[in-house]
């Protein structure tokens, strides 16, 4: 597990998960975790959060908004 960061991070998520923004990943095994790993995927610009989940988009999903959290 890595330790605290610090900085400015967006988080964007579909409009369905917007009250779960902070819950971190859904599924035991991602691109970056793995064997139940918590995990929470964090980008450092609006523009990378947007695009981060542009390929989990199915057809009509609504994309929520981009969340800022220091």
């Amino acid at each position: 597990m890595s330790g605290p960061v610090a900085g400015r991070f967006w988080r964007s998520v579909l409009e369905a998960d917007v009250a779960r923004v902070l819950d971190g990943v859904k599924s035991p095994e991602g691109r970056y975790h793995h064997d139940g790993q918590a995990a929470l995927y964090m980008s450092t610009s609006p523009a990378f959060a947007r695009l981060a989940i542009d390929r989990y988009l199915r057809p009509g999903d609504r994309r929520g908004s981009s969340f800022r959290w220091r």
